[in-house]
């Protein structure tokens, strides 16, 4: 039997329960999540699930549909498998930018029972003789079913928002028992520390002559030092002023925090670099930039931003290297020259650009329709590897906690390239006011990026703080950044996507990292 997946906004629930019965007494499966889901169920995988046994894709176009942020995700995975997608206006509202080129069918009070063979002939079953039932009985009956699984909703959504509260608490009391043991130790060794000047003092209070001579002669050689140790300090570090080369396609500035054998102490503050430490990637021509290891603020305050993005805490990582860009259309075709990745999944980006992909004109565009594996494939060739969540995040925001990768302004046209302001993809680079404390640039808007990890909402409540690698399996991976069709809320540099790795779309790319 054919299937209709059915995506809208809770508000407009009363009107989908009436749709849903009058195609199901046209002879279709209708699923939408409220129809298909049991309680305690995983949402996201059950709605990906559904959207992939379907084939056609209602959308219920409303103000809240059209601010909805499951619904615009539901649309782009609809999207990538090509489903037929059929747009209903059931109230005024904006316009989504995707949905501009697609026809729009008018369901408006009256209209729905005019226009209703029009979707069932859209969906190429015979409207002869088919109305959509109307009544003040099928309305109130559609109200009451809707008030059971909203109750249902919300019994599920309270017990989320218990464990939540659960394991924050948990946390709450893990730092608190950290603080109070630090407290401890710090009180214990100023202690110490009182104690050794309390016998110093006591054992050597009395100064006598013999001491008050070597004291003099301490302050003679002090003197001479000031006379000639400039000429010999400046002899020393021509002797021993250390440098680090590569391969002739690229050369390595050398900085303290490469060559040091000590681990510094984590530094909570800026790390805006004036001239970024660059390294060109021999294999494709990618520039990489440097970020120093320390610690650094991960995730967003509790509130802020979405329910995985909290709590926060802090991690340290190694060195590392990351791509300044997103990797290019170019770059990606000499992987598929060399016979070690695959084309993308579609040579076209949309209907305003059916050529995409080997396209010359696009060949500084960056790469899409590319799976996790795709990228995981392509970092291997180029000599380097998919970053960790923990280091795409460090490189897009520093060691301060911003908001985005220039800082905690609002965001204006010359900084990033998403929030639907152009209606397609950018060449790489093309917003430099916009880079990383660490000079990277795209990280907010232009297209979503693959990282390394696994996907697990809960993963910032125990995460390890050192060098964190993303839980161990899972059924979706991560994607940082947002994208170009996107709201500028999903661009900050906490906010968390995911996606089934085998999956792919016209608005997700990937850069690579690399630890040397």
């Amino acid at each position: 039997m054919t299937q209709v997946f059915i995506s809208y906004s809770r508000h407009d629930l009363s009107f989908v329960e009436r749709l849903a019965k009058d195609l199901d007494a046209a002879g279709l499966e209708v699923w939408y999540d409220l129809a298909g889901l049991e309680v305690g169920t995983r949402w996201g995988r059950e709605i990906q699930d559904a959207i992939d046994a379907s084939q056609y894709f209602l959308v219920v176009l409303s103000p809240e549909s059209a601010k909805s942020q499951w619904v615009e995700k539901e649309f782009m995975y609809a999207d990538s498998l090509k489903l037929k997608i059929i747009p209903l206006i059931y109230q005024p509202c904006k316009i989504p930018m995707w949905f501009i080129n697609l026809h729009l069918i008018d369901v408006q009070a009256a209209n729905y029972e005019h226009n209703f063979p029009v979707i069932l002939k859209t969906m190429g079953m015979k409207a002869d003789g088919v109305r959509a039932p109307v009544g003040k009985a099928a309305s109130s009956v559609s109200e009451a079913e809707a008030q059971q699984r909203q109750a249902a909703l919300k019994e599920t959504q309270e017990k989320e928002e218990r464990l939540a509260a659960e394991k924050t608490a948990a946390e709450k009391a893990r730092q608190e028992q950290a603080r109070i043991e630090k407290a401890e130790a710090d009180q214990q060794s100023r202690a110490t520390q009182r104690q050794k000047r309390k016998t110093f003092l006591t054992r050597y209070g009395r100064v006598g002559l013999v001491t008050l001579l070597v004291l003099l002669v301490g302050l003679g050689v002090i003197v001479l030092g000031i006379a000639v140790g400039p000429r010999l300090l400046a002899r020393l570090s021509q002797n021993l002023s250390p440098t680090l080369t590569a391969s002739p396609a690229a050369t390595l500035i050398a900085i303290p925090s490469m060559i040091s054998t000590a681990k510094p102490a984590a530094t909570l503050t800026s790390t805006q670099a004036a001239t970024p430490v660059t390294y060109v990637r021999p294999k494709d021509g990618m520039t990489m930039v440097f970020v120093p290891q320390g610690a650094f603020i991960m995730g967003a305050p509790a509130g802020t931003g979405d329910p995985d993005e909290s709590p926060t805490h802090t991690v340290t990582l190694h060195a590392f290297w990351i791509d300044r860009t997103e990797v290019t259309n170019a770059m990606y075709a000499k992987c598929v020259q060399a016979g070690a990745c695959q084309p993308p999944d579609g040579v076209g980006a949309n209907a305003d650009r059916p050529s995409y992909y080997g396209n010359g004109l696009f060949a500084n565009y960056p790469v899409i329709q590319v799976t996790w594996s795709d990228a995981d494939k392509y970092c291997q060739w180029a000599g380097a590897r998919l970053p960790t969540e923990a280091e795409w995040e460090k490189a897009a925001r520093g060691t301060d906690g911003r908001i985005y990768p220039w800082g905690n302004g609002l965001p204006t046209g010359n900084l990033v390239y998403a929030d639907k302001t152009i209606g397609d993809t950018s060449p790489v680079g093309s917003f430099p006011d916009g880079a990383s404390p660490y000079g990277a640039l795209d990280m907010a808007g232009n297209v979503w990026e693959w990282v390394a990890d696994w996907y697990d909402k809960d993963y910032y409540f125990l995460p390890p703080a050192s060098d964190p690698q993303g839980p161990s399996s899972g059924t979706e991976r991560v994607m940082r950044g947002g994208a170009y069709l996107n709201n500028i809320e999903l661009s900050t540099t906490t906010n968390r996507n995911s996606l089934a790795p085998n999956q792919s779309g016209i608005a997700i790319g990937f850069r690579c990292a690399l630890t040397k």
